[in-house]
């Protein structure tokens, strides 16, 4: 029976969740960098400014008098301005890391790199994987190759990250099976493993027991057996 791989739902859930995320990230970097810290930036300066100058009048009053007229007018539509726009409270600058960190790091990094490489993850990657035909012969995208023509498979990295790599007769680059991405992988990589390894793979893909690992239990379990039936005599 053929073994046919589809693109896995996680896998376009997640990447579409991760996409969504970049992108938000990127989205709200550049509104930061060019808009929320530009303003905060300006109401601090503006802050300062009607402080300083508050200041100055005051210091005038002491030296020269109470204020009259213009100088009155300026300094009472100060403090309206101080209430009214900033609540008495000085507005906090931003720090100086918050533009880089909001540029490279959200806008570029995120939105720039992160949102395009999970869209073309998502565009390009085939709906339809690897297919292992019943005579054997492995069909990848427009190629398909005989049993014969498949040389061995790399199992280095299948546990670990649940990929393997098939390599074919007059092909350079092998062929990478990846179970977190199409469904049922597993199963091409169990049948060619256990083709070409039978001792070390089962055709689930799974370490197989060898007959050291199963006489060295079965000597534990006689070892236990016996110094159970010992402790019982002593007692």
């Amino acid at each position: 029976m053929p073994v046919t791989t589809n693109l896995k739902r996680s896998f376009v859930v997640w990447n579409a969740l991760y996409l969504v995320i970049t992108l938000g990230l990127g989205i709200w970097g550049a509104y930061d960098y060019w808009v929320t810290i530009p303003n905060l930036e300006i109401a601090a300066d503006r802050y300062e400014a009607l402080l300083l100058e508050k200041t100055e009048l005051e210091a005038t009053a002491t030296t020269t008098g109470p204020l009259t007229g213009e100088t009155l007018a300026r300094y009472t539509e100060i403090e309206t301005l101080i209430t009214d726009e900033f609540d008495n409270t000085a507005p906090q600058r931003p720090a100086a890391y918050d533009r880089p960190l909001n540029f490279w790091a959200y806008f570029v990094g995120c939105g720039i790199l992160g949102a395009p490489w999970f869209a073309w993850k998502l565009l390009t990657q085939k709906r339809r994987g690897p297919r292992l035909e019943e005579d054997g012969s492995l069909v990848n995208g427009d190629e398909q190759f005989s049993a014969e023509q498949i040389t061995g498979i790399d199992m280095s990295r299948w546990m670990a990250k649940s990929t393997a790599k098939v390599m074919i007769d007059g092909r350079e680059e092998p062929i990478l099976l990846d179970d977190y991405v199409y469904q049922d992988s597993y199963k091409i990589v169990g049948h060619l493993a256990h083709r070409f390894d039978p001792e070390n793979w089962t055709e689930e893909a799974k370490p197989a027991k060898n007959d050291d690992s199963e006489s060295t239990e079965a000597n534990a379990e006689g070892d236990a057996a016996e110094a159970s039936e010992d402790d019982h005599a002593e007692s």
